[in-house]
Formats: C-alpha cells, structure tokens, sequence
C-alpha cells in the first residue's frame, strides 16, 4: 500500500494518492529551494498540496509559494493541510485554470526561482513554455515525468 499523508485521509474517494508526488521528490524540492535561497515559487498542479508544503518549508523566511489547482474541491482539500502547516502562511492557493493564471502572471512580469509543474500532461508543453519567460535569472523549472492510466 502507498503511504498516506495525515490531509489526505480527509479527501474524498475520487482522489487518486499516486498521482501526487512523494516523499523523496517533495523532500528534494525543498532541498532545491534552500540551495538557491529561493524567495519565489510557483507550483503548477496543487493536488494534496506536498509539493507546495515542501517548497514552503524550504524557502526563505519572507518567502511565498504560488500553487494553482483547476479543481474546487480538490483545492479545499489542499487548504486544509496549508492551514494546518507551520508553512501555510507562505502559500497561496489560486484557483483556475493554469493556462489563463499563467499568462496574466507573465503578462505582469512575474518571477519565480523555483517552478515546478506536476498538472495534466496534456498542457505540459503550454506550461514550460510560459515557465520559460517566468523564471528569475539562476531559476530552475521541474516537470513530473510521472505517466498514470486513465
């Protein structure tokens, strides 16, 4: 069995655990962040929100964490473990659909040492293209390679 984090016993049934990242990726994500001292980042696909929990713990004090979930439920569920975090108060949950936020984002010039894309597959492309023109000098962007059934 896939190990459970304690949030997503609160998720409903429809939730898929593998989809999320685990433990090893999310604890170097924030490895990364503590490396580059990074102030900013953006996480493209919430889901239980791991990936966003462990860019929050490892990035500078006066840092944020920008995570973008599509899915309303799915984001409360996320909320819910960001409320309950030490780290919460670095992140912000925007809901919608990543493609739009993401160009207003780059429209707007925002920056971001850290990007780190694990949404649907389907816009892979679409996101590291605009993650491209968002990254600060010396930023990194990390993409899952993870393929699911479905």
């Amino acid at each position: 069995p896939i190990p459970c984090v304690p949030w997503q016993s609160q998720a409903s049934g429809h939730m898929f655990m593998p989809c999320m990242i685990g433990a090893l990726e999310s604890q170097f994500l924030k490895m990364q962040c503590q490396i580059m001292s990074a102030r900013r980042c953006l996480d493209v696909g919430t889901f239980t929100g791991m990936s966003a929990l462990a860019m929050a713990e490892g990035i500078t004090s006066d840092g944020k964490v920008i995570t973008l979930e599509c899915d309303e439920h799915i984001a409360k569920v996320a909320q819910k473990a960001f409320d309950a975090s030490t780290v919460g108060s670095k992140i912000n949950l925007i809901i919608g659909k990543a493609v739009d936020i993401m160009m207003k984002m780059t429209k707007d010039g925002e920056k971001f040492d850290i990007i780190f894309i694990d949404a649907d597959k389907q816009s892979y492309i679409e996101y590291y293209e605009m993650s491209l023109q968002m990254l600060a000098t010396g930023g990194r962007s990390s993409e899952t390679a993870k393929a699911h059934r479905g």
